[in-house]
């Protein structure tokens, strides 16, 4: 169409000038219409490009926050492992440094350790004196150490099925002590200052140990008011031997009526003046009676022939004269009436082996 157009106008020479217009406003409008249409594309493209950058910002803020996930999740780890080798660390000194003080087998039983008593840089320290409770049974024990003592609110201790002898002074350190459970040890002494600890306590077993058998407190100065009455009641009933000769009492201790399986008891060399009545009954196993060197006024009131099973009976050097129902006891019963004031005739009568 246009090739048609053009030689019609080529043909008509005198408006050659007018072909040259229409084809330059063509060329305008096609310039137009390419402009407005550029303008109207312009819009259309710029939509993906904003939506793509949306998208690139979404990406990269998720890869910013999965960054900063893994950092924390690093830091969290680091920070954990830090503290379990920190911990590791400080329980392997504080093991080391409080085995040296109380050793390794109680310490092992101490719970619970406290490893960060004074803050997170502080040295490490044992913590003793929070421990209120120590489970020290059947460990194998033969003596508890002095630093016992550090402790210092222990409420029970339980060394129980152990070999231990005796018990340390600062065993008296422990003043926060409600409970003492020491059955089945080899403990055969107890000082006066620790038995009137023990007696103190609430709650005390010293079950199957030779002193729950067998007490020597002979030659210790005791008076009437320092004897340890209430650790003497935790024995009655079981102590078979008592020696208390050497002291200071005066009257008979009413405890000891409580004490039915004695078979030895030696109150000589003190100060008695009289014996309870009732001494044949509460005590009918008795085999050796030791009551020498005593001012007794009489002993007329003690029914020596109760007692069936005797076989020793001094009453040597006292003041009373001699009681004549001793001299009803067996043949078999062994006598020490030396310095006791005897009547002939009595001495005839006696079927007893007097000394």
């Amino acid at each position: 169409m246009h090739e048609v157009c053009s030689k019609l106008l080529r043909s008509r020479q005198p408006h050659s000038q007018e072909v040259t217009l229409p084809k330059m406003q063509s060329y305008a409008v096609q310039a137009k219409q390419q402009q407005s249409f550029t303008l109207a594309v312009l819009p259309i493209d710029a939509a993906p490009t904003t939506a793509e950058e949306l998208e690139r910002k979404a990406n990269r803020k998720r890869r910013l926050q999965s960054a900063a996930a893994w950092l924390l999740a690093l830091l969290i780890a680091a920070f954990g492992l830090g503290l379990f080798v920190s911990t590791a660390v400080r329980s392997a000194n504080q093991a080391q440094t409080c085995s040296n003080v109380v050793g390794s087998t109680i310490w092992s039983r101490t719970a619970p350790k406290v490893l960060y008593a004074d803050g997170w840089f502080s040295p490490s320290a044992c913590g003793f004196s929070v421990i209120t409770s120590l489970d020290l049974h059947a460990a194998g024990l033969k003596q508890l150490p002095a630093a016992i003592s550090l402790y210092s609110s222990l409420q029970l201790l339980d060394v129980s099925f152990n070999a231990l002898t005796s018990f340390p002074p600062e065993l008296l350190g422990l003043t926060q002590l409600t409970t003492l459970l020491a059955k089945n040890n080899s403990v055969a002494v107890v000082p006066l200052d620790q038995a009137r600890f023990f007696g103190s306590l609430p709650r005390v077993d010293f079950a199957n140990n030779p002193v729950a058998l067998a007490l020597d407190w002979s030659r210790q100065n005791i008076s009437d008011a320092q004897l340890p009455t209430k650790f003497l009641a935790l024995l009655a009933p079981t102590m078979q031997q008592l020696q208390l000769s050497g002291n200071h009492l005066h009257a008979f201790p009413n405890v000891l009526l409580g004490y039915s399986k004695l078979h030895v008891l030696d109150l000589s060399d003190n100060s008695l003046i009289a014996l309870p009545t009732s001494l044949p009954t509460v005590m009918p196993h008795l085999q050796q009676l030791r009551l020498a060197r005593n001012p007794f006024t009489s002993l007329d009131n003690v029914l020596f022939s109760s007692w069936t099973a005797l076989q020793l009976c001094n009453i040597s050097h006292t003041a009373s004269p001699l009681p004549v129902e001793i001299l009803s006891l067996p043949c078999a019963v062994a006598l020490d009436l030396q310095g006791v004031r005897v009547p002939s005739n009595a001495l005839d009568a006696s079927s007893s082996d007097i000394r």
